[in-house]
């Protein structure tokens, strides 16, 4: 795997890259359909060329969007060091979602993408993944919230001061 820079990433169809380094399902390379693909490289775009810093998503149910913002949030987390990324939604559960489709692109799908990850930092056993925040060796971060009161949903206020 040869490495990109961001320029790089801007001048490449990114879809390639999610083709090439992230699987689906089935094990096979992840070909995203031609709505996301176009929506990627609109979000790459914007976020790469300074024109937003901030998204919010909504698109219809079952239309791909977990898939979609999964595979822009790694390519990220690998190409942009120390950014800071939430992932939340009301319940645990449902910010869990996205949360750990992208950790299943960075740690299962490429070995040398799973390079770039930072295991020490990701993992709170030798065995067990976080399952709320997880680390680049780039320094960017990856974390899981909810907004929801349950009894062992994390409350707003642990936002604060995150990114």
């Amino acid at each position: 795997m040869r490495k990109l820079n961001e320029s790089e990433l801007l001048e490449t169809n990114p879809e390639e890259l999610v083709a090439d380094w992230f699987k689906n399902d089935k094990n096979n390379p992840l070909i995203l359909t031609s709505y996301q693909q176009k929506q990627l490289k609109q979000l790459i775009q914007a976020l790469f060329q300074k024109k937003r810093s901030k998204f919010a998503f909504v698109q219809a149910t079952r239309s791909g969007k977990s898939e979609l913002l999964a595979c822009f949030i790694a390519l990220v987390l690998i190409f942009r060091p120390n950014e800071k990324i939430a992932c939340i939604s009301y319940t645990a559960e449902q910010s869990s979602i996205i949360f750990e489709r992208v950790k299943a692109h960075l740690i299962a799908d490429n070995g040398e993408i799973r390079a770039l990850v930072n295991l020490d930092r990701s993992m709170i056993s030798r065995k067990e993944f976080s399952k709320t925040r997880f680390f680049m060796k780039n320094d960017s971060e990856l974390r899981s919230f909810s907004t929801g009161k349950g009894e062992t949903e994390m409350t707003a206020e642990s936002l604060l001061g995150f990114g």
